[in-house]
């Protein structure tokens, strides 16, 4: 059932690369929007944009975005929020993601949520205490609120309701989306309302096309075309439904025979099986929602019916909902594959659809990679197929048919019983961050004798029943992030238990011996705990695919983990994380591990001790520690078919191990705070690594390239993104002078931080065309970043030998904090948005007024003094350089809070909070003339007088032309601002001297 109160993911962003993520006290995180490149898209992006920046509009503040489901609003809104303008624009911004199900009082805790306040969602809190609250911690900051998904039971009274989200001064706005059309009858007066726009005729076919994977061949086929256009029509030309339908008609060969079957499906005339919508939005997409999933094979039908009985907003990542799949039964078993393999296709398969959306594909610092990928599901496919599955949906009734529990608050008065009662037919019971759940705990572990999977992730528990044999189907039991200390003996009895996750459980203290019995358990997921009493036997699980957490003991404590043999024979893992290695003792031990026989694994983590240890008393014994070390390391040989590998706290180890160069299928190398590696070996030789992440491997000095003996003649050929960290001593990339191109032919990504000792970037990336995105913050040796022809992003901080930014023929996105020896930015011609940051300076520096000049940028967003920001505003020392911006000057302190903003197309200069006034009038000031002199004024004015002296020796009849022209010029000038001081907008000046030659020459041509 859906979430009350803050289960949204809410996220506050310090923006320009200043993110911090803030969770709710429930759900930790705003999703990932996914983005598709609908053409058109752009255009409506900058009028949003046009309208959140507007200083013209300060009475509206208020921007609702409204469109039917599907049609594009979220992800519209989201790359607004993104924008490089936007960042500029607003200092902080929040999300928030909307439910229909929120009342007032809980959309303003969300709200408060998101800025930072967890206490407005923890205990009752009326309105107004919650809107106090957010008026202290929003205070004097220009903001960007986006609430997603707005209702209209929502908002009891449009302006109070507004004015209690929004301190209107200091140019702050809200940008809402709705599709009930009740928000935008309401919000009528008081906002101004962007309709998403329909999509053409051409964007349907392309869009459609893209989804389907056509090739060129199929999309001049008229007769799909006509059946395409056909289908498009019945999508309502609404980008969801076109998408998916694409992801139905990729599944279909592209013959027109197939393509007919689709367009002639039953779905599209029986909406939701008769079901009548009620006016929410859905009407135009819901057909298209029924055809995609009645298309679905019976077992995809039951994977995606489960994921909509999860909670709205509940954080889904690719290895939970496999294992929820398994555990239900619904993966079907096939020859030589796992179930987790199966379910991975299941997964994958529901993606290309459409169905399920992946938001995040990093995967983290898992151990899993990007088996922690989080993913989502559209609020109108869960709304329209809620309707049209209703028979196996349950609601906020409970009813005793139901087959999932899902809740993250206590039950409302009076249900707790009808909870505990109905609770014996439940197969699935999630109770995420739910403070009451041990309440609940109690009367489910007597009652759910048919439930399958228990979740209380973050649940206020801590303890567990000692009593839990009527959980006897239970396959599924996630304990994370709880206050547990310890684990009954009695969960011997869940002898189906086949996943059990007690992951950063900090007070679990020790493990039951009973979890050896469990011996169908296929994962046991313990990363981040790690209990001082270990005792269950884990030789005996043979079918364990996943082990995070396993813990090697020590000669002294040997109750203080597993001994490392107990490894040999789990020869099923897939997914290993071993913890403490350096507690291995002997080189015949780590070979007891029997790694390369484990012709599964894909994906493994060694990790030494968090603390490192103290080094031996003598030099002698501490080279033979470090020899011990780097031998045990080298005798944890992986098999070649590993795609992952994490190697982190390997404090003393010497030498890098060079079987990693044996790993032809690995994709992801992660070497985080190895402190003893003095080098690396030539990593350039693994064909298939597409990340390399190297972080607090402060002894390195150079990055071999190595080059594979047979393949392509480059080094790192698929690599995309490298992330280097903390590398003090990191100085060379050795052979990468190859000007040929070769070289690292696939990076998108380079960030660097933390290198101070590095002087140059390899020469090779001035020929990568991929290269779009760099970071490089304190590499205090680094000289230049130039030549780089497809970079579109570059932040740089703290980098003060940094002397030159130039030659970056496509950079859109420049950010500049500190960097005091800049000279040089030139050869930006594309730059659209700048931002410099600077604790020290009182004038503009040389080098931005040139890249000003050079590059006209669209915006420019200076931080810093009050003494700099004032030298930049109207009339200031610096006015002159930075009247070159095209659209917006953006003035913030260094706590970022506004000083001015001003608009070149309106000449218009907002000054924000006590400063106001004082700075007007310092503008002012600053052309006002000297004393004992004759006043001067503004230009625009002199414009205007002298052109009208120029008239007196005319004709009468070209007088009365040109005087009516100049009363017409006269009418426009007075349209600035009172006051307004700044140069004449260009608009005006080549309106006025155009149509001034005009009319002269028709008059003397008349005369």
């Amino acid at each position: 059932m859906l979430q009350k109160g803050n289960e949204l993911g809410l996220q506050l962003t310090d923006l320009e690369g200043r993110q911090s993520l803030i969770s709710s006290s429930l759900l930790p995180r705003t999703p990932i929007i996914p983005k598709y490149d609908i053409a058109g898209d752009a255009e409506q992006e900058k009028q949003i944009i046009g309208m959140l920046t507007d200083s013209q509009s300060s009475s509206n503040n208020v921007i609702l975005i409204v469109g039917c489901g599907g049609s594009g609003k979220t992800t519209l809104a989201r790359n607004v929020f993104d924008n490089h303008h936007t960042r500029h624009a607003f200092s902080t911004a929040l999300w928030v993601r909307g439910s229909k199900h929120f009342s007032h009082l809980e959309l303003l805790s969300a709200i408060a949520s998101a800025a930072g306040l967890k206490q407005a969602s923890r205990g009752p809190k009326s309105a107004k205490k919650v809107e106090e609250m957010l008026a202290s911690v929003l205070e004097g900051k220009r903001f960007l609120l986006v609430l997603d998904g707005v209702w209209s039971h929502q908002l009891v009274d449009g302006n109070n309701f507004l004015k209690s989200c929004l301190t209107v001064q200091h140019g702050s706005r809200i940008l809402m989306t709705t599709r009930d059309r009740m928000v935008a009858d309401r919000m009528s007066s008081i906002a101004r309302i962007h309709h998403v726009k329909e999509l053409d005729s051409s964007q349907c076919w392309s869009l459609l096309c893209s989804i389907a994977c056509l090739d060129a061949h199929h999309q001049d086929d008229n007769s799909l075309r006509a059946i395409g256009i056909l289908i498009i029509q019945y999508c309502k030309r609404i980008p969801l439904a076109i998408r998916l339908i694409g992801g139905v008609l990729r599944t279909k060969d592209p013959t027109r025979d197939e393509w007919l079957v689709v367009s002639e499906h039953k779905g599209w005339s029986d909406r939701s099986g008769g079901t009548v919508f009620p006016d929410d939005g859905m009407e135009g997409v819901a057909g298209a929602i029924q055809v995609a999933y009645c298309d679905l094979p019976p077992h995809l039908k039951h994977c995606f019916r489960y994921c909509l009985h999860l909670p709205e907003g509940f954080p889904i990542t690719k290895q939970m909902i496999i294992q929820l799949w398994i555990s239900e039964g619904f993966v079907e078993e096939q020859d030589g594959r796992s179930p987790e393999d199966t379910a991975e296709g299941y997964y994958m398969e529901l993606v290309r659809r459409s169905l399920l959306l992946q938001t995040d594909q990093t995967g983290g610092s898992s151990p899993d990679g990007n088996n922690t990928a989080r993913c989502t599901l559209d609020g109108c496919v869960r709304s329209v197929l809620r309707l049209y599955t209703k028979d196996l949906w349950m609601g906020n009734s409970m009813p005793t048919t139901s087959t999932t529990l899902t809740s993250t608050t206590p039950p409302p008065a009076g249900q707790e019983a009808t909870t505990t009662e109905s609770s014996a037919c439940f197969r699935t019971i999630v109770l995420y961050n739910n403070p009451s759940a041990d309440r609940v705990l109690h009367q489910v572990s007597k009652n759910a004798r048919y439930l399958r999977a228990l979740d209380l992730t973050r649940a206020g528990i801590r303890r567990i029943p000692g009593t839990v044999e009527p959980l006897l189907h239970l396959r599924f039991l996630n304990l994370s992030h709880t206050e547990i200390t310890e684990l009954p003996e009695s969960i011997a009895s869940l002898r189906n238990l086949q996943f059990l996750v007690l992951r950063f459980c900090r007070r679990l203290h020790s493990l039951s011996g009973g979890i050896s019995k469990l011996h169908g358990l296929r994962t046991l997921d313990l990363e981040g705990t790690e209990p001082h009493l270990v005792l269950p036997n884990l030789a005996g699980l043979q079918q364990l695919t996943t082990l995070h957490g396993f813990q090697v003991n020590s000669e002294e404590e040997k109750a203080s983990g597993w001994p490392v043999e107990d490894l040999k024979s789990l020869n099923s893992l897939q997914s290993l994380q071993i913890v403490r290695v350096d507690r291995i003792q002997t080189h015949a031990s780590s070979q007891g591990v029997d790694l390369p026989m484990k012709r599964r694994l894909t994906h493994l983590e060694l990790r030494g001790s968090a603390a490192a240890r103290k080094p031996p008393n003598n030099a002698v014994a501490e080279e033979e520690e470090e020899a011990r070390l780097d031998d045990v390391l080298s005798s944890l040989q992986p098999p070649q078919c590993l795609e992952s590998l994490k190697i982190q706290s390997y404090h003393h180890g010497r030498s890098f191990p060079s079987w990693v160069l044996q790993l032809p299928r690995l994709q992801r190398l992660v070497v985080n705070d190895c402190r003893g590696y003095a080098s690396l070996p030539a990593l350039g030789q693994l064909p298939l690594l597409k990340l390399l992440s190297l972080s607090g491997c402060s002894k390195i000095r150079t990055i071999e390239r190595g080059v594979m003996a047979a393949g392509p003649p480059g080094a790192f050929p698929s690599l995309e993104q490298l992330h280097l960290d903390d590398m003090r001593s990191l100085e060379s990339w050795s052979g990468f002078d190859d000007e040929d191109g070769g070289d690292l032919p696939s990076l998108t990504e380079l960030r660097l931080q933390g290198c101070p000792s590095l002087g140059s970037l390899p020469l090779c990336l001035r020929h990568s065309k991929l290269l779009t995105r760099m970071v490089v913050v304190s590499a205090g040796s680094l000289r230049a970043i130039d030549g780089l022809i497809a970079l579109r992003k570059l932040v740089v901080r703290d980098c003060e030998r940094l002397a030159r930014i130039s030659n970056l023929p496509k950079l859109e996105a420049l950010t500049v904090t500190g960097c005091s020896g800049l000279r040089d930015a030139t050869g930006l011609e594309c730059l659209k948005h700048l931002r410099f940051v600077h604790r020290e300076l009182t004038r503009m520096p040389d080098w931005l007024r040139a890249a000003v000049a050079s590059s006209a940028p669209t915006t420019l967003a200076v931080v810093g003094r009050e003494e700099l920001l004032r030298s930049l505003a109207p009339g200031g020392e610096d006015w002159p350089a930075v009247s070159g911006v095209v659209c917006k000057v953006y003035g913030n302190l260094l706590d970022e809070s506004p000083f001015f903003t001003y608009t070149k197309s309106t000449g218009v200069l907002e000054a924000f909070g006590e400063r106001q006034q004082d700075l007007v009038a310092t503008c002012a000031a600053s052309l006002e003339p000297k004393s004992q002199q004759p006043s001067s004024p503004p230009q625009h004015v002199t414009l205007v007088r002298d052109f009208a002296g120029r008239i007196t020796g005319m004709t009468p009849a070209t007088k009365c032309v040109c005087l009516a022209l100049l009363v017409a010029v006269s009418h426009v000038l007075l349209k600035l601002p009172a006051g307004y001081v700044g140069p004449i907008p260009t608009a005006i000046l080549v309106a006025f001297f155009a149509a001034t030659a005009c009319l002269i020459y028709f008059v003397s041509q008349l005369q």
